[in-house]
């Protein structure tokens, strides 16, 4: 029997070693990486409330004549903030690396528990229960991931699609029913009401 308990510990520390190894430096990226992107967004979010509040009070202040390129600075600075945080989108990453974070430290606590429900079962069921717990971590881990690389992908094509400049799409317009009204003098003619 101790044998089996030994093989079984054994087990259990291979499995600690591959997999708990590599969800814990995940889980320690994240969460180091996600107060850059918080101290961004709020940085910059301060600065645009302070900047957008400052160009009424500036504009209302007799700086004279002299003075009239700051109204059109300040305006500046605050399209340029407002910029960065949509291009950067500083808010959106910081709650993704947040939520991955916290999903891969929910994911470590479930495989201790498998551990622990381990340590109490015959080594036939352990062994078991480890394996299953094993391969469950590692496929909430590679969803994890997966939703995490998606998140950040389509962050990315976001912030190059707000840099696009797109024409707007023509109006097409019946030119010919308003020049017949202006021949002829008529009024245009009224949209029918609905019995609502």
């Amino acid at each position: 029997m101790t044998n089996t308990n030994e093989q079984i510990e054994s087990l259990s520390s291979q499995l600690d070693q591959t997999l708990v190894k590599r969800i814990e430096e995940q889980a320690i990226w994240f969460e180091q990486h996600r107060h850059g992107p918080r101290i961004g967004f709020r940085a910059v979010g301060v600065l645009i409330i302070f900047l957008s509040a400052s160009v009424p009070v500036v504009s209302t202040a007799d700086l004279g004549a002299s003075y009239k390129w700051v109204i059109p600075l300040l305006s500046a600075l605050v399209l340029v903030a407002t910029s960065l945080q949509t291009f950067f989108n500083w808010h959106g990453e910081w709650v993704v690396y947040y939520q991955t974070a916290l999903g891969l430290r929910h994911v470590l606590l479930r495989w201790e528990l498998t551990k622990v429900t381990a340590r109490n079962q015959q080594p036939d069921q352990a062994a078991r229960t480890l394996i299953e717990g094993a391969s469950e971590a590692a496929q909430a881990f590679g969803i994890l991931m997966s939703k995490e690389a998606e998140s950040f992908a389509s962050a990315v094509s976001r912030s190059a699609s707000s840099l696009i400049v797109r024409q707007p799409e023509p109006v097409q317009i019946d030119v010919r029913l308003e020049d017949e009204h202006k021949k002829i003098g008529a009024a245009k003619p009224e949209p029918e009401k609905s019995d609502k």
